[in-house]
């Protein structure tokens, strides 16, 4: 099979005429082209009674062919590689699996139908030759096909085509991934969108994390989710636009099980997604599709013969928005973010700027009439995907990544040094190693906004990429965060704050003011005592107390993150706990400062 860089419509426009005349050639026996009624015919010779034959023609199918057998890497599965004429007369094709073979008509049929074939038959006789054609279909050619988008071996597979010389194919289940959209051209695409997005640092943040999917797969980088979190009617979704239009790739939503969105996630790798409307999802499959995200494949999964299926594998970067941020929708199911699904899940409150998401409206009069220009431009408006300039800027990228990139180590090692580099002056001094991951990834943000613009294909300048990215790191992301601590760490410090406010009253022991400190008689569940000294309040907490405050925490961790915030008195040798006389005993206790209340 010839693959080349052309775009999807030139592939199919001078694909056209060489399929057509070539279809008597892949007929299998017993069935052939009939060019007079333009279908797909099954011809049955039947025996007249005085000995001669007559043929019976039964029509199965409009203009179809199996042109190719694909197979994988290890040679243990294999599929049918279609292709078909649309109603628009466009040249179509699919690499139906072969397991789809044992699934009967109706699948496959579903799946052509969706893809605006001219015709399939509705009797049972001619679905069965049907059928029966696609099974005794066997060309002499054959194919290496993957299920996952991206890099191989040099070349770079999208669902319909591949930027490359490598014989290789793109193969699903289903037909429905969609191509990309390509119109305009690069020029069109700075002119009418790139330089709309300097001086906006969410739009920028759209262009780059499209941009990073492909180096990430170069340079061996995992995938992450960015998230813009803001009111409605704000902009956020022009962003996503903007992303949109990098690769020409349709909006995505949360809606959707976390196999389905599995399944995208593997038909996106390399190219990356976007997810519209955390709120449309539900805490459970946000989690897990995170968690997937990050750790870069699916979920292990038993057959219907107890065998194991293929595990998914991906490498992208998303985009997402919503109304509120990942941990106070998985709170709604009881369940709040982990430091490691954090570190993969990098969200800041971003509608603050000028404009609400935009900073600067260029030569337009307001934010209004800005978001409506951007919402045109890109096609993001509406549930059809309209753009007036998308994918011609990532076919360009991915050559200039394959030519200047590709697996060539001098220059990977140098792009990895940049990338430190990068991460290091985003890192804040004294920073959470949590912090310091997600600075990496920001920095494999900017390092893609950097190549993209020396590939002549963003019209920014050389510092765009870092300037509007460093200003959403620092003004929307770290404050969102809380700070550069760990996020263990911050909701433990929360969650002992909020036990102190709630029962400093019901849970300690007030001391007497007699020099053996008696404690007043007190009858609810004791974690210590409490002192009031010339208007100070001090804690005393046992340490049995202290296990019951930090359940579910480190306890140590919890009064390390306390004597950082001067709300833990150490003892002079420095341990985290002091001894205290109490009705003329001595007890430890963690000593904590009673502006923990304010």
């Amino acid at each position: 099979m010839n693959q080349t860089s052309l775009t999807p419509q030139k592939l199919h426009l001078s694909a056209l005429e060489v399929f057509i005349k070539n279809l008597p050639t892949y007929m299998p026996k017993s069935y052939q082209y009939d060019k007079n009624n333009n279908a797909i015919i099954h011809v049955e010779l039947k025996t007249k009674k005085d000995g001669g034959n007559y043929p019976v023609e039964t029509e199965i199918c409009s203009p179809l062919a199996i042109t190719a057998l694909t197979h994988s890497e290890d040679g243990k599965e294999g599929g049918l590689l279609m292709k078909w004429i649309d109603r628009r007369k466009q040249l179509r094709e699919w690499v139906l699996p072969q397991s789809m073979l044992a699934g009967g008509f109706e699948s496959i049929a579903t799946n052509l139908q969706r893809n605006l074939i001219q015709y399939l038959p509705s009797d049972p006789k001619a679905r069965r030759l049907f059928m029966e054609f696609l099974q005794k279909s066997i060309p002499n050619d054959w194919i290496l096909f993957t299920e996952r988008t991206g890099w191989h071996d040099g070349a770079f597979v999208f669902p319909d085509f591949v930027i490359g010389e490598k014989d290789i194919v793109f193969q699903s289940t289903n037909a429905k991934h969609q191509p990309p959209k390509i119109t305009g051209s690069v020029n069109d695409w700075i002119e009418k969108i790139g330089k709309y997005c300097i001086g906006n640092p969410t739009l920028v943040l759209g262009a780059v994390t499209a941009f990073a999917s492909p180096l990430a797969g170069l340079l061996g980088e995992n995938g992450f989710m960015c998230h813009l979190i803001g009111e409605s009617s704000k902009g956020k979704t022009i962003s996503l636009g903007v992303n949109c239009s990098i690769f020409g790739m349709s909006k995505g939503l949360w809606r959707g099980t976390d196999n389905a969105i599995e399944s995208e996630l593997e038909a996106r790798s390399n190219i990356g997604t976007t997810f519209d409307e955390l709120g449309q999802s539900t805490p459970k499959d946000a989690f897990q599709t995170v968690y997937m995200l990050g750790n870069g494949k699916g979920k292990a999964r038993a057959s219907k013969d107890g065998s194991a299926q293929r595990i998914r594998t991906f490498t992208l970067i998303a985009l997402s928005t919503g109304e509120m941020g990942l941990n106070d929708f998985l709170l709604n199911g009881g369940k709040p973010i982990t430091g490691g699904l954090s570190v993969r899940f990098i969200e800041g409150v971003s509608d603050q700027f000028k404009y609400g998401c935009f900073d600067n409206v260029h030569d337009l009069d307001n934010g209004g009439m800005f978001a409506t220009y951007m919402e045109n431009v890109t096609g993001i408006a509406g549930d059809n995907y309209n753009p007036i300039a998308s994918g011609s800027v990532g076919m360009e990228y991915i050559k200039y990544l394959s030519d200047n990139v590709g697996d060539n180590l001098e220059v990977i090692t140098k792009l990895k040094a940049r990338l430190k580099k990068l991460a290091d002056c985003l890192t804040p001094k004294d920073s959470d190693s949590q912090v310091s991951r997600m600075a990496r990834s920001m920095a494999l943000l900017i390092l893609s906004g950097e190549l993209a613009t020396k590939a002549g294909v963003t019209g920014w300048n050389k510092n765009t990429a870092y300037s509007e990215l460093s200003r959403w790191w620092f003004e929307c992301v770290i404050p969102t965060r809380g700070g550069t601590n760990s996020t263990e760490k911050e909701k433990a410090f929360e969650a002992v704050k909020d036990f102190f406010e709630l029962h400093h009253m019901s849970h300690f022991a007030p001391l007497g003011t007699t020099a053996d400190n008696k404690p007043i008689t007190h009858y609810g569940t004791n974690y210590g005592y409490v002192e009031e000294l010339s208007g100070v309040t001090t804690f005393y907490v046992t340490s049995a107390g202290w296990k019951a405050i930090t359940k579910g925490f480190n306890p140590k961790q919890v009064a390390e993150q306390l004597h950082q915030k001067s709300l833990l008195i150490r003892s002079p040798k420095g341990d985290n706990y002091q001894q205290k006389k109490i009705n003329n005993k001595k007890f430890n206790f963690y000593v904590i400062s009673g502006d923990i209340l304010s």
